[in-house]
């Protein structure tokens, strides 16, 4: 279920210890772009991320 969702509400969920997932996704093979996204796997939660949250969430959680 994509959703849409506050950047504080999503660190709080973090914070909270839900599980979850980060990966990429680069939905046209032959350009450069990357999408980077989460999903909360309690509820199934999937929301797109800039690349600085990406990295935030990857170093601090």
């Amino acid at each position: 279920m994509r959703g849409s969702i506050s950047t504080d509400e999503l660190i709080e969920r973090l914070e909270g210890g839900e599980v979850y997932k980060l990966y990429t996704v680069k939905p046209v093979p032959w350009k450069d772009h990357i999408e980077y996204r989460i999903i909360f796997m309690d509820d199934g939660v999937e929301c797109k991320i800039t690349e600085k949250l990406y990295d935030y969430i990857s170093d601090v959680f």
